[in-house]
């Protein structure tokens, strides 16, 4: 997730697209890992 005033504050190129999950892991401060596909268009 990346917030709406992070695109210009971290000059972030275009990576809005849909993404598939492969797996979930707790990471420190209770923050989540997330692995991510993106699917093929074929």
């Amino acid at each position: 997730m990346v917030g709406e005033y992070e695109w210009e504050a971290f000059a972030l190129s275009e990576s809005r697209a849909d993404w598939l999950v492969k797996a979930v892991a707790p990471a420190d401060s209770d923050d989540t890992m997330l692995d991510l596909v993106a699917p093929s268009n074929g």
